[in-house]
């Protein structure tokens, strides 16, 4: 899921949350992982 938010006519900030059940697929030693991002984006 994401989420993108406008700041500047040039600039795009973007809000990105993942889940991951098996992280490197491996049920058995690995708990699930919440990964929370922020990617921002500027073009002229």
């Amino acid at each position: 899921m994401y989420y993108s938010i406008p700041v500047f006519s040039v600039m795009q900030l973007t809000a990105d949350y993942r889940f991951v059940n098996n992280p490197a697929y491996n049920r058995g030693e690995r708990d699930p992982v919440s990964v929370l991002g922020l990617r921002a984006h500027i073009a002229s």
